[in-house]
């Protein structure tokens, strides 16, 4: 059954380019709200500009610096070691 991504958030990691891209823009077209990340903040802020829905969260190491500041630190840190 097809549920309706109409005033959904989704986060798309690799939005800049390529299928990333292609991916966020669209599950805005679908009527999702759409954040998006990836490693280079020029490329972020194309896609961005292509779709009002589509909002830049971080790029590159600022990933990972909000990563850090959630609760139990960056996810990779309670990998099985």
């Amino acid at each position: 059954m097809y549920e309706s991504l109409n005033n959904k958030v989704a986060l798309v990691t690799g939005a800049g380019t390529g299928i990333g891209r292609a991916i966020a823009q669209r599950l805005a077209d679908e009527g999702a709200y759409v954040m998006i990340v990836g490693r280079t903040a020029s490329t972020l802020k194309e896609t961005a500009a292509c779709k009002e829905r589509i909002k830049s969260l971080a790029s590159g190491m600022a990933v990972l610096t909000f990563l850090s500041t959630m609760p139990g630190g960056h996810p990779s840190h309670r990998l099985p070691k």
